[in-house]
């Protein structure tokens, strides 16, 4: 792969997603609250360009799921759990360090710009499978910047390379415009993601 020279990828992975920090409700003393993650897809597809021998630019046009998962207990007994679900268009910019020849790991940071698709929460009282959903659409912000740190391996054949990654998302600004009892929301997002990556055209996939 000569310098300046563009492979397009195809990605699919799964994400655990989190906030941050718990909610903070105001004069409940006897309410409490512990995050969790929760699991999501991770697909789309990107480009790499080669700018020399060891750097090279890293682009995603992905869907990323963010969100958490909220325990609540009252008294120290449990009493429900909230899943805050945040579907994301995901466009992560990263600067890749490593060879770009033979079988080769290597590390890439960047920023994010996201998104958010959908975003709302359910709440499913402790033993039941049926939760109420509320939307957060008017109460949240709709983008979200993260800065992003990874690596990853890749092993390269005649005409294309596999690889596998790990990236991990840490959002950077808050989400919460008044979301009741939850005064800080950002992002925490770890991925691993897999995929390919030829010279020809993005598409078909």
């Amino acid at each position: 792969m000569a310098a300046g020279s563009l492979e397009f990828k195809r990605i699919v992975g799964i994400s655990w997603a989190t906030f941050s920090e718990p909610p903070s409700p105001v004069a409940i003393p006897e309410a409490g609250f512990s995050l969790a993650r929760q699991t999501g897809l991770v697909f789309g597809g990107g480009c790499v360009l080669r700018l020399g021998p060891y750097f090279s630019i890293d682009l995603n046009l992905q869907y990323l799921r963010k969100g958490a998962k909220v325990d609540h207990t009252f008294m120290e007994e449990h009493v429900g759990t909230s899943t805050y679900d945040f579907k994301s268009f995901s466009v992560p910019l990263c600067v890749r360090f490593g060879r770009l020849r033979g079988s080769t790991p290597y590390l890439l940071t960047g920023l994010e710009t996201s998104y958010l698709l959908g975003h709302n929460v359910v709440f499913f009282p402790d033993g039941s499978e049926s939760g109420t959903a509320t939307k957060l659409g008017p109460v949240v912000r709709h983008v979200d910047f993260a800065a992003v740190l990874g690596g990853g391996f890749e092993v390269v054949f005649k005409n294309w390379t596999c690889f596998a990654e790990l990236r991990y998302y840490s959002g950077l600004v808050n989400l919460s415009r008044g979301v009741d009892a939850y005064p800080v929301i950002k992002t925490r997002t770890l991925s691993l993601q897999f995929g390919f990556r030829t010279h020809r055209a993005p598409f078909p996939f």
